[in-house]
């Protein structure tokens, strides 16, 4: 029997392909542009991603999600991307995940708050207006042009994109929430310095997930900061940035990649209690260190930006879906990746050693992870301290044992971190959770 919601997700996707259709057969009759008939694409799907809460509820969206991600990746298939209404999408020459992590960032913002006008809606309606209106600037006016590759930016239309997001916060802020005015001021201009700068720097479509989870991450943990606290985190956002450019050289990263992980690390520490960015940011000492031996140095230092964002989306998406906290599951993926990247950084390529290293770097990686835990007494709330116990040392020694027994990567990092580090804690969170449904 096909439910009611099942109908309407339906139709939404039928929707969105009668609509890339469309702008695709008015592109090639009045010569639009590549660019341009993307960006009709994205603001149709962005002001249809903003109706979604209000048509459909969790059940009906989790497939709607599911057929618009196979209706995203026949859209890539080689005949419809070039000649059918994928084309409208794809015909541009740089190659973007863009449509893909767009997809993600609305189910990550739906499970989280669907309908809320500051946390939803104000996030895709930054993506959506401020992404169009910077691109129509920059390709027509633009002149003063910085980036290369697909970051190719240019100066007018990243100011162009700070200005219409103030104003797009400033006036959801004002009209939809309870916060003071002086607040409002200073959050907006947080949040526009925020998108502009992760627009202008990210690559591959990335600030499609980027900004609008970054902007809920800033508005649901700091919206209602006071003043001072909200003047504090912009200039500790713009010293972060200014310190990363700096400092990029004596990391061996470039500027861009250094930006990018100060971006990332500077949510990590907004999204939850400082104290719990320690452990990511000794990842990232831990990444720079064993960093010397890859071949291609510059993609990975992009991957691990990417495993920042993927590891804080994954749990920020769990927590929403099952309304229990994965703050805990978060500091042990992250011991996870700590463990594995410190054991690549070791000089020696004897296994024996390396061996005997990764088990001292997992049990002083365990104790330091429990201590940083203990801080706030946070609890899996579903499992006791021992089940939390296990996870973090399973996680920590199968990351560090994996790294010692491959000590040479010709394979890029970040990905295969990620996934043996998120694997046990995402076992255990599921398992915890139905086991907590159980007793109910």
């Amino acid at each position: 029997m096909i439910l009611p919601g099942h109908i309407v997700a339906l139709g939404s996707v039928a929707a969105l392909f009668v609509m890339a259709y469309a702008v695709r057969a008015l592109g090639v009759r009045n010569r639009w542009s590549a660019e341009t008939q993307r960006k009709l694409v994205h603001v149709g799907v962005g002001v249809h991603a903003i109706t979604l809460p209000f048509v459909m509820d969790k059940t009906a969206f989790f497939g709607f999600a599911a057929m618009a991600l196979a209706a995203l990746l026949v859209l890539r298939l080689p005949w419809v991307s070039t000649k059918g209404p994928g084309a409208s999408v794809h015909s541009v020459e740089r190659q973007s995940w863009g449509d893909v992590l767009f997809l993600l960032a609305v189910t990550v913002l739906f499970v989280r708050s669907p309908g809320d006008p500051a946390l939803y809606v104000l996030p895709l309606a930054v993506l959506t207006l401020s992404d169009a209106a910077a691109a129509v600037i920059g390709t027509e006016y633009g002149r003063l042009k910085f980036g290369s590759g697909d970051r190719r930016k240019s100066i007018e239309g990243t100011v162009v994109f700070f200005v219409v997001t103030w104003m797009v916060s400033v006036t959801i802020l004002i009209t939809a929430t309870d916060i003071p005015r002086v607040n409002t001021v200073l959050l907006a201009t947080v949040v526009s310095a925020f998108a502009a700068l992760v627009e202008a720097e990210s690559w591959k479509g990335l600030d499609n997930l980027f900004v609008p989870c970054g902007i809920h991450a800033l508005l649901s943990f700091n919206g209602h900061a006071e003043p001072l606290l909200l003047a504090l985190i912009a200039s500790g956002f713009l010293g972060a940035i200014v310190i990363a450019d700096a400092c990029s050289k004596w990391t061996g990263m470039t500027s861009h990649a250094a930006r990018s992980t100060a971006v990332c690390l500077f949510l990590t520490a907004g999204m939850t209690a400082p104290h719990h960015a320690i452990i990511p940011v000794a990842a990232l000492a831990a990444h720079v260190a064993s960093r010397r031996d890859a071949k291609n140095p510059d993609k990975d230092d992009l991957d691990f930006v990417a495993v920042l964002c993927v590891i804080g989306v994954f749990w920020l998406s769990a927590a929403g879906i099952t309304g229990r906290p994965g703050t805990e599951f978060y500091t042990i993926t992250f011991a996870g990746l700590f463990a594995g990247l410190t054991v690549l950084a070791l000089p020696t390529r004897v296994l024996a050693l390396r061996a005997v290293a990764a088990l001292l770097i997992s049990g002083g990686t365990w104790i330091a992870h429990h201590e940083i835990v203990d801080m706030n007494g946070t609890d899996l709330l579903w499992l006791g301290r021992t089940e939390a116990a296990v996870t973090a040392a399973v996680t920590i020694l199968a990351c560090a044992v994996g790294a010692a027994w491959r000590p040479v990567t010709p394979f890029r990092r970040g990905p295969l971190f990620t996934v043996a580090a998120l694997a046990i804690p995402a076992i255990a969170y599921t398992a915890g959770h139905l086991d907590l449904l159980e007793h109910l």
